[in-house]
């Protein structure tokens, strides 16, 4: 009888006392990949939120598979937000090449904020746009869970 009772005390016990989670950028999901010919084209999604509500929208482009995908253009557009700097960007990914491009956002209002980002292969394939929502509260601004943005 002990033994239930003192695992349930400690399982509740390290729970309560779990690390934050580590700082630095974190993963968004809706991952996305293209391909031409033979060379495949992954986008990331990440962000990080500054201390000043300004959000950082990271986008890792990285090409696979054999040959260059060629020149890759990304473009965001945004409800609620305001882009700080360039809202596109372009260039060339030779085959295994990488770049991670940043876009930073700031708030305008509180409440649901949307920012779209378009993604192409230049000339060759249109993927099909990445729409990402966050939920802006006083100073919280978070990715939206499903009940937070109906």
């Amino acid at each position: 009888m002990r033994l239930p009772c003192l695992l349930a005390a400690l399982l509740a016990l390290s729970c309560a006392h779990s690390p934050p989670p580590p700082p630095g950028p974190r993963p968004l999901g809706h991952d996305v990949n293209l391909s031409r010919g033979e060379a495949t084209l992954g986008l990331r999604f990440r962000y990080e939120v500054a201390a000043d509500r300004s959000l950082a929208l990271l986008v890792e482009v990285k090409s696979g598979g054999s040959g260059s995908v060629g020149a890759v253009e990304l473009a965001v557009r945004t409800e609620g937000f305001v882009v700080e700097g360039a809202a596109s960007w372009q260039g060339e990914l030779p085959a295994g090449g990488r770049h991670e491009q940043r876009f930073v956002l700031r708030p305008t209002s509180t409440g649901v904020a949307t920012v779209t980002i378009d993604h192409a292969i230049v000339g060759v394939l249109k993927g099909e746009p990445v729409l990402l929502r966050f939920r802006v509260d006083g100073d919280d601004v978070r990715p939206c869970a499903a009940s937070d943005c109906e």
